[in-house]
């Protein structure tokens, strides 16, 4: 019958401890001829003495209860490292579960590229831009502000219910998951062209009412706006072309804050469309807006 680990360890020990008792006693009850000489016999004999607890220690691992299945004999790390030192791979979830990589950058590529810098639909941009603020009006620069973060709660004036985390919470991730797709495929086609913000391109005379981070081309607002509102149609098809016009409307904005160009707008209306087409293609999808709409139900 074999011993457990415990026994093996504590007998071990005795029989190496007891070892060193005795070499240690021998080196003592010799007289030694001078202190120099005491120094060098008793090195060897405490070397010998770690020899033999050493020689001891793959007997105690072979007889050790291995670890339990699942966990790991080292302790936990403090760090997100793995054990040869080097960062272990992270597995990220995707920011959005409809689209594959494929399929966004396919959305993507089909944005065409900005009017060039200085070129004639450039300046036409600007005229328009100029146009629109001098004639601003409080109820304009009211709705810039009321449209400045994109949410599908500005659509909330047109489905009418009052839908939150708390009492949708299926509507609520659909939502969030849209908002998903259409950053992950606008925010390649702005990496791509590096459009300035008419503010940033003509600082003397384009005067936004507030700044925002990043690229103009294609308008991430314009874009969502769109695809938020056809993936609401889904669920509220009765409002569709109510819908639409709050999209435009919300697209607008854009413009009259002096953030964007209009040509930004133009384009991203379709490519808000396309999204919002390879969304509600997705089986995955489909099975989310049944889940939607089995809540809404209740």
């Amino acid at each position: 019958m074999k011993r457990s680990s415990s026994v093996i360890l504590a007998s071990s020990f005795f029989r190496a401890s007891s070892f060193g008792f005795h070499l240690n006693f021998l080196a003592s009850s010799s007289p030694p001829a001078h202190n120099k000489r005491t120094v060098k016999t008793h090195h060897p004999l405490r070397a010998l003495f770690l020899f033999a607890a050493l020689v001891s220690t793959p007997a105690l691992a072979q007889n050790a209860l291995p670890p339990r299945q699942g966990s790991s004999p080292y302790p936990p790390s403090s760090g997100d490292m793995s054990m040869s030192g080097t960062a272990a791979p992270k597995t990220t979830p995707e920011p959005y579960v409809w689209l594959t990589k494929a399929e966004e950058a396919a959305l993507s590529d089909t944005v065409p590229p900005p009017p060039a810098p200085s070129s004639e639909q450039d300046h036409a941009d600007l005229e328009i831009i100029l146009k629109v603020q001098d004639t601003r009006t409080p109820a304009i620069i009211a709705e810039c502000k009321l449209d400045q973060l994109l949410t599908y709660k500005l659509f909330q004036p047109i489905y009418g219910a009052d839908l939150t985390p708390a009492n949708s919470p299926q509507f609520h991730l659909l939502m969030k998951h849209v908002l998903d797709a259409t950053h992950a495929v606008n925010d390649v086609a702005k990496e791509k062209y590096k459009r300035l913000r008419p503010y940033v391109a003509h600082p003397d005379v384009v005067k936004p009412l507030f700044t925002v981070k990043g690229f103009s081309y294609p308008s991430g607002h314009s874009m969502a706006s769109y695809t938020l509102a056809l993936v609401l149609a889904e669920v509220f098809p009765d409002k569709k072309q109510a819908l639409l016009d709050r999209a435009q409307a919300i697209a607008q904005s854009r413009v009259d804050a002096g953030v964007h160009h209009p040509s930004d707008i133009k384009q991203g209306e379709p490519l808000g469309r396309a999204t919002a087409a390879a969304i509600i293609a997705s089986p995955a999808f489909q099975k989310d807006l049944a889940a939607v709409k089995a809540e809404l139900q209740k």
